[in-house]
């Protein structure tokens, strides 16, 4: 049986860690002001919170509060309220309980965690100095400023052949040359078109190569995982653009494919299209992904969230014993929207916006 749907609430919390007093370990018989740190870990405001504070060994009601608004936490930032009472300890006093929303007015997630008890030798005068909250370096990367935003251009049906010389491909607007995952100057002059039509979004991939001898294309077939760690090119997209769920379509060189939706790449198995076709000193991918391929069916408007990226591998050691002491490449990542870490960095995907049919 199904259990009752999630809902967002306030949940109003305290441990013997948010309780305090000045003088710290106060002495039975004397004055003492008692402090209480009471949270908010909830995804709601709470209103109203009431906190009761009584003596341990007597049960002597030291005072009462109520705090008006305790706001949730907000872009990672812990929230909470200190409150105060003035106390005089019973000689009989062993220590303090402490319950907050004793009078149950929050509607909260869980109500296990409303009260805290502490000893009086025990009660510190202030809080231990908080630590920094852990940022992961996807995170910090997510906040390095705006993603690129691009326009998909409506074509008429586009034969995907791995060719740029159709009309329909005009419409769309030439982006690039691309910039390194690390927003820095490639080496690999790349460039992407994005435009859609009745029934699939198409990608091409521009991919410019002087030493096309040394492509690396080992992997073959469908669902072949080598194709990532081949010459190759990868393309993510975000249909619900909530930053949650998302699909990835990737192929090497040698039309090799693979696809999944958030990882899972062994259940996702829906059709798209993939052909390359291989120049001079440059090769070029054209993609097709029907939209009921990815549950979508996007209108003139819609907004996606995207990103493409281009993975080289030819590059070569340098021959020079003073060049390879300095360092060289074995490959370069190359991206529409730079994701600076991984290329699963949702918050760094670029925003396309579906142009008007013409």
């Amino acid at each position: 049986a199904k259990g009752p749907a999630w809902e967002s609430r306030a949940d109003v919390a305290v441990c013997t860690d948010d309780l305090f007093c000045v003088p710290a370990a106060p002495e039975p018989g004397t004055e003492a002001e008692l402090k209480v740190r009471v949270h908010n870990i909830g995804t709601e405001d709470a209103s109203q919170v009431n906190v009761v504070a009584e003596e341990l060994g007597t049960g002597k009601v030291i005072g009462e509060q109520v705090i008006t608004t305790l706001a949730c936490p907000r872009d990672l930032v812990p929230s909470s309220v200190m409150v105060s009472m003035p106390w005089r300890v019973n000689p009989k006093a062993s220590g303090v309980r402490v319950r907050v929303d004793a009078g149950n007015l929050v509607k909260e997630i869980y109500e296990g965690n409303n009260v805290a008890e502490g000893r009086l030798a025990d009660l510190p005068e202030g809080p231990r100095p908080l630590r920094p909250i852990y940022l992961p370096g996807w995170y910090r990367d997510e906040q390095k400023g705006p993603v690129p935003t691009f326009t998909a251009a409506y074509v008429d049906k586009i034969t995907v052949d791995g060719r740029l010389d159709e009309p329909a491909w005009q419409k769309a607007e030439r982006i690039g040359p691309l910039k390194t995952n690390q927003d820095e100057p490639s080496d690999k002059p790349t460039y992407v078109r994005l435009a859609y039509g009745p029934d699939a979004f198409y990608v091409a991939v521009e991919a410019m190569e002087p030493r096309m001898d040394l492509l690396v294309a080992k992997a073959q077939g469908r669902d072949d995982g080598g194709v990532f760690r081949d010459d190759s090119f990868e393309v993510f997209i975000d249909s619900k653009f909530d930053k949650i769920d998302y699909y990835q379509f990737a192929a090497n060189t040698a039309g090799a494919t693979i696809e999944g939706r958030f990882y899972n790449y062994t259940l996702y198995n829906e059709p798209w299209e993939c052909k390359v076709q291989k120049g001079k000193d440059s090769w070029v991918a054209e993609v097709r992904i029907p939209f009921k391929s990815i549950n979508s069916q996007p209108r003139p408007g819609t907004t996606w969230g995207v990103n493409v990226f281009r993975t080289a591998m030819t590059f070569t050691v340098p021959e020079s014993v003073k060049d390879r002491e300095a360092g060289w490449k074995h490959t370069e990542q190359i991206a529409l929207s730079p994701a600076f870490t991984g290329y699963h960095q949702l918050g760094r995907f670029a925003t396309v916006t579906f142009g008007p049919r013409q």
